[in-house]
């Protein structure tokens, strides 16, 4: 591993040994290795994410709990008993830490199940980075879930769309996935119901007052692009009492609950019948979320993936709320001794990872009540002379440059022209491997990636618009340049911060050498367009801004920089 020149941390693994740990080799099954383990002379046991992550998933990288050990693999008590055996054989524990991203494909994930519920106005709504205002007006305040397997129109006419009442609540099916259904817009099952149960009952009856309470109730809730935190904390209260009152009336009234089904049996709508599902219709057009054909997303996602997989979210971990929540239960872990050092999963899709090793180094040095720093090492590729930032609080990287370095030592030089003969043979091609990672990274922005691609365009677009030497700069021309220039970007990303007035000289360096390639990839576009990119890139800022254009300029930087990386791998 990358080493840099600073005091010991208090724990230096000698040797590791990676325990891959899902349902079909849990703690349990670990704890019976041990002693092979000790045989070998392992100093660690580098384990894979052991939390709470997607029913079945083999790898663990798809968290949807971090506040919970994964069932799959054992409970607590099983993994500080594994831990304890360690210890008693003189091993420690390196524990794999995902800070970027959660699975978003399983309901155990209740942060963002409460996000697609409650919208904007969800109390974990700033949990995910999610863009609220995108550019397609049909999505604002809404999240995009690229789900289905065809048109929309095609799987809501035949009927893999329905929604279904559980446990005081109503909620949609989209073939088997459950979804959460705003509480506001339970009125359109509610109220032909409560109709029906007026003409059985009287408009008296005690159940049929209690029906037309509650959607009093539901009308009353603040609506999902509420902010303010007070009236989310009304919300969240009151939806929970609703849910608890209707339950409590579908329990005791037999003919509440056959009103309620014919109901939903009537908004479900009749094969054959398009009319039949306009209401159905209308209950997903008020939701907090957009059912779309899977395609979609590539063009008009608006929350940040990992990489283009649809189904893991970016969480904002630069939040320190997020970062309690997401390292909680490993930080007290390490409080009770059982784990010794963390490799972080994929650091460059960090915001800001200098200042996210700072506050877990703090962080765990608060868990172990001591001043000596933890060992941590992260998961990054150097590219070329590139070298980690000393100002990351780590041993190293673990180990991509030095794996690169070893593979050299099988490599036969002497046989190159063999493998350029081989390869031109099925590809009909002979390209310079500069060229073939520009053009494989523009393929990526001109398919699955050309949504984020759009959201950053369209923020340089609005920044142009902030001085009369750059407002002439179109949309097409802004996006085709930011296009090129990564594309040409020589390495993963820079890491320009919000404390920086101007990026530090090695990232200059690889700013300015993409924009110089990009400008010879592209001699019919006009350079002061790339002239543009770069000011703004290199935080040179025009006289006269104030300090709203000045957060815009720096939140695409930083926006930027989350990008390049994904584009690159």
């Amino acid at each position: 591993m990358s080493r840099h020149v600073r005091a010991d941390p208090a724990h230096i693994p000698s040797s590791t040994y990676r325990l891959q740990l899902n349902r079909q080799f849990t703690f349990a099954q670990a704890l019976d290795e041990i002693d092979y383990l000790h045989g070998l002379g392992i100093g660690d046991c580098y384990l894979s994410p052991f939390l709470m992550a997607a029913p079945g998933s083999l790898h663990g990288y798809d968290v949807t709990n971090p506040a919970r050990i994964n069932p799959e693999i054992g409970t607590r008590e099983e993994f500080e008993r594994f831990a304890g055996r360690l210890k008693q054989r003189g091993i420690g524990i390196l524990a794999d830490v995902v800070p970027n991203h959660m699975c978003i494909d399983d309901p155990a994930n209740q942060w963002w199940w409460d996000v697609l519920e409650n919208g904007p106005s969800s109390p974990f709504a700033h949990y995910f980075d999610i863009n609220w205002n995108p550019p397609k007006r049909d999505l604002v305040n809404k999240v995009l879930l690229p789900i289905l397997g065809d048109q929309y129109g095609r799987i809501l006419e035949d009927r893999q769309i329905a929604v279904f009442y559980e446990r005081g609540g109503f909620l949609c099916r989209v073939y088997q996935k459950p979804l959460p259904l705003a509480p506001r817009s339970w009125d359109l099952v509610l109220e032909p119901a409560a109709h029906a149960l007026k003409r059985q009952l009287g408009e008296n009856h005690e159940q049929v007052l209690e029906l037309e309470s509650i959607l009093t109730a539901l009308s009353h809730l603040a609506p999902a692009d509420e902010t303010d935190p007070a009236n989310i904390q009304q919300r969240q209260r009151e939806k929970e009492i609703v849910r608890k009152r209707l339950g409590a009336l579908v329990e005791a009234s037999e003919a509440a609950r056959a009103a309620i089904d014919a109901s939903l049996g009537s908004i479900n709508g009749v094969k054959g019948v398009p009319r039949s599902f306009d209401r159905l219709e209308e209950l997903l057009a008020r939701q907090s979320y957009r059912l779309s054909f899977w395609k979609v997303a590539a063009d008009e996602i608006n929350y940040r993936r990992f990489f283009d997989i649809n189904q893991l979210a970016a969480i904002r971990v630069e939040d320190p709320e997020v970062f309690q929540a997401v390292h909680a239960l490993l930080l007290e872990l390490v409080g009770q001794g059982l784990i010794d050092g963390f490799r972080v999963d994929h650091s460059d899709g960090l915001r800001d990872p200098a200042e996210y090793f700072r506050r877990l180094q703090a962080a765990c040095r608060a868990a172990q009540k001591t001043s000596r720093r933890f060992y941590v090492v992260t998961e990054k590729i150097l590219v070329g002379d590139e070298r980690l930032h000393s100002d990351w609080e780590v041993e190293g990287t673990t180990g991509y440059d030095f794996l690169s370095l070893v593979n050299g030592l099988f490599v036969d030089r002497g046989r190159r022209r063999v493998f350029q003969r081989l390869y031109r043979s099925f590809t009909g091609e002979s390209p310079e491997a500069e060229y073939l990672a520009y053009a494989s990274k523009r393929l990526i922005l001109q398919t699955t990636m050309s949504g984020e691609l759009n959201v950053l365009a369209g923020k340089l677009d609005k920044i142009s618009e902030q001085h009369r030497w750059s407002r002439d700069f179109t949309l097409s021309n802004l996006r085709h340049a930011l296009r090129e220039t990564i594309a040409c970007f020589p390495i993963y990303r820079t890491y320009t911060t919000e404390r920086d007035r101007h990026p530090d000289p090695a990232d200059e360096r690889y700013i300015q050498s993409a924009i110089v390639r990009a400008k010879h990839r592209n001699p019919s576009t006009d350079e002061s367009i790339f002239d543009f990119l770069q000011r703004v890139l290199l935080l040179e800022e025009p006289e006269g801004l104030d300090e709203a254009q000045r957060a815009e300029r720096r939140e695409f930087v930083l926006s930027i920089q989350q990008f390049t990386g994904p584009v690159m791998a």
